[in-house]
């Protein structure tokens, strides 16, 4: 390519110096956009990548709707016992079975204020926690309805094991909402965006220090052909002619 433009210029085309100016304008404005355009990315590429890829403003919701309110979970324990009582009389006694029953129900976003229980053996109750004494032993289906102040009931049904003698207990735990995953997924997602940014951040460093050196390697060659197009024919480096070679000696 230089051999080219020394030619040109010995030749003295009248087009050299023109294309040499043009050369060295064109070389100076790649190097200048390699200063102003591609250095500030590959100084701070993550605001480049912010300014680039913004993040998508979620537009307020028109009408906000609000959680509806959550009600309570019943739940209870229970102690069955059988044991002898004696007669105030003298001379004999009864077997006396009887159940204790301890409320244990989750309240939701209300107090609860109402308790209505169903003991197995066409018997209700009221309140939190009471003492009812059966006629036999064996098995009794008990089951629980508990309403908060807000008006939400939950309800619930055990079984309750009365022994012919001796003690027992038991519990009906409340049904418990499922696990909250939220926290967990919401820093999954954080972790995948962090990812993402860092691999769109690398990619756009790569990329543009490519472009860099690929467009200062061209500024170069650009800049230098145009310089070589303006020397002189003077200042050229002009290819040395081999001297002569003397003339053979005569031979007698």
């Amino acid at each position: 390519m230089f051999d080219s433009l020394r030619a040109r210029v010995r030749a003295d085309d009248p087009y050299a110096r023109v294309t040499g100016t043009v050369l060295i304008l064109i070389g100076l404005t790649v190097f200048l956009v390699v200063i102003f355009t591609l250095l500030p990315v590959l100084r701070d590429p993550v605001a480049a990548h912010d300014r680039w890829f913004p993040e998508k403003q979620e537009e307020p919701a028109a009408h906000v709707q609000e959680d509806e309110p959550t009600g309570p979970a019943a739940g209870f324990r229970w102690v069955a016992e059988a044991r002898f009582e004696e007669s105030d009389e003298g001379g004999g006694g009864q077997q006396v079975y009887t159940a204790r029953f301890e409320d244990i129900s989750d309240e939701g976003d209300a107090t609860i204020v109402r308790w209505t229980w169903n003991l197995g053996d066409g018997t209700d109750a009221y309140g939190p926690y009471l003492e009812h004494e059966y006629e036999a032993p064996g098995d009794y289906r008990v089951g629980l309805e508990v309403e908060d102040e807000d008006g939400l009931t939950s309800r619930t049904d055990g079984r309750l094991y009365m022994p012919e003698d001796g003690r027992e207990e038991g519990e009906v735990i409340p049904d418990v909402e499922l696990l909250d995953l939220s926290g967990i997924e919401a820093s999954v997602d954080d972790l995948v965006g962090t990812l993402t940014d860092s691999i769109r951040t690398f990619i756009i460093v790569s990329l543009f220090s490519l472009a860099a050196m690929i467009l200062t390697l061209v500024a170069w060659r650009v800049t230098r052909a145009g310089v070589m197009l303006l020397r002189p024919v003077a200042a050229l480096p002009s290819k040395r002619q081999p001297e002569p070679s003397p003339p053979p000696a005569p031979h007698f």
